[in-house]
């Protein structure tokens, strides 16, 4: 059963960034997944794009579950992208994908619930 998320918030870390900067997400970053990785997944790769970062990505990125019947939980997530290019064989077709992505979830009662949701005071 596809699940609704929206990105709350996203916190651009790495190299040549002095300090954690807060990431423009656009308009209500809205994503159906199965589960809540696989969005935040999906917000972290489409804010890699938006921000210009290639190999050296990385956020902490907060996902919250809008679904109708859902729990409206917040799932927080590290996540980074990695180049690691390799050439994988698809319906007949070699494809060269060039970075994997890692992941690790946080535990979000380590956020307050404005961090969490992106109306922090800063």
């Amino acid at each position: 059963m596809k699940r609704t998320f929206v990105v709350t918030q996203g916190i651009l870390k790495g190299k040549g960034i002095s300090a954690t900067k807060r990431v423009r997400l656009g308009r209500k970053a809205i994503y159906h997944s199965n589960t809540p990785l696989s969005a935040a997944l999906k917000g972290f790769n489409n804010s890699c794009r938006k921000n210009k970062r290639e190999a050296d990505c990385k956020f902490v990125i907060a996902v919250r579950e809008q679904t109708k019947d859902g729990l409206g939980k917040d799932y927080v997530y590290r996540v980074e992208r990695i180049h690691d290019p390799r050439m994988v064989m698809i319906a007949g077709k070699l494809v060269e994908f060039k970075y994997r992505t890692k992941s690790m979830a946080l535990n979000s009662a380590n956020f307050t619930t404005s961090q969490l949701r992106g109306t922090s005071s800063r």
